[in-house]
């Protein structure tokens, strides 16, 4: 009788032991971060269009206007989610920065801003195109009118001085348009990462090196000069989680740049914003999706 009860004992232990297996497994494949895809189909599922007065957003079809070509205008999306950078991500798509250089009245360009404030916040406008301003922020600009000096009103606050003629050879591209990571500090001032990378010069890629602070880096600085034309243009944001290294294709061009000091392991989750600005000079902005693929904060 004792030796029945001990197997009939034996059994259940083994059955719950099964069953605790099995919910266990459950709930770690619950809580197993799944990635998200966004498409144009589910698009306003996952982003929030800014349209107020300020923000005059417009979404149709996949593409986002951002700002239409009129004075002091400014646009923004912003992902509801937060996107976890542990785990790579991509997004894909294309851009048309409108059909103005800054000689014949263009203005100022787009950002895309990843932070680790509130969803929904975006920076400033003018040339800090909605980077400058958010809190240790990290992104990619492409800016479309050299701001010469440095700004402090309350619109401008954030940004350091574009890049002078001098380092990108006005001879070769006068006053173009140019590619930029940026980062801010923890009052939102917001500066392009200088360092050393690749050179996309056109169709052709040339390894160079900068040794003073007047020669920017071509691979993370580039000018685009010949990407104004009101046209949309190929673009990416790939982020490889393991070496923190995020790289932007945008037409023919590359930059690429490891942002290994700025993503801290205890704190990975980033707000998301595209944003685009005009001013007494201006352009028509717009963002096209097609593939968003990230994993949200659990």
């Amino acid at each position: 009788m004792m030796k029945r009860v001990c197997i009939i004992a034996s059994s259940l232990f083994l059955l719950f032991a099964i069953l605790i297996g099995f919910k266990l497994a459950g709930a770690q494949t619950v809580l197993a971060a799944k990635a998200t895809t966004v498409i144009s189909a589910n698009f306003l599922e996952y982003f929030k269009v800014r349209n107020s007065e300020a923000t005059q957003t417009k979404y149709k079809d996949g593409i986002i206007l951002l700002t239409p070509d009129e004075k002091n205008k400014d646009g923004a999306i912003t992902l509801n989610d937060k996107i976890d950078f542990t785990k790579d991500f991509q997004l894909t798509g294309a851009v048309n920065i409108g059909g103005k250089s800054e000689k014949g009245g263009g203005a100022d360009g787009i950002g895309f801003a990843f932070h680790q404030g509130g969803s929904h916040a975006i920076g400033q406008g003018g040339a800090n195109l909605g980077i400058g301003g958010l809190k240790n922020a990290i992104g990619f600009k492409i800016d479309t009118f050299r701001n010469g000096t440095k700004a402090s009103s309350s619109r401008m606050l954030g940004w350091e001085a574009d890049p002078t003629d001098k380092s990108f050879n006005k001879a070769i591209y006068g006053n173009s348009p140019f590619g930029a990571f940026v980062t801010t500090d923890h009052q939102g001032w917001a500066a392009m990462v200088r360092g050393t990378n690749q050179n996309i010069e056109f169709a052709t890629i040339k390894i160079t090196s900068c040794e003073t602070i007047d020669c920017l880096n071509p691979g993370i600085m580039t000018n685009l000069s010949d990407q104004v034309g009101g046209e949309f243009k190929d673009f990416t944001i790939m982020y490889d989680a393991n070496t923190k290294t995020m790289t932007v294709k945008y037409g023919m061009y590359i930059w690429q740049h490891s942002f290994e000091n700025e993503v801290r392991e205890d704190a990975p989750y980033y707000a998301f914003s595209i944003t685009a600005s005009t001013s007494e000079q201006h352009n028509q902005h717009e963002f096209k999706i097609e593939r968003f693929t990230y994993t949200a904060e659990q």
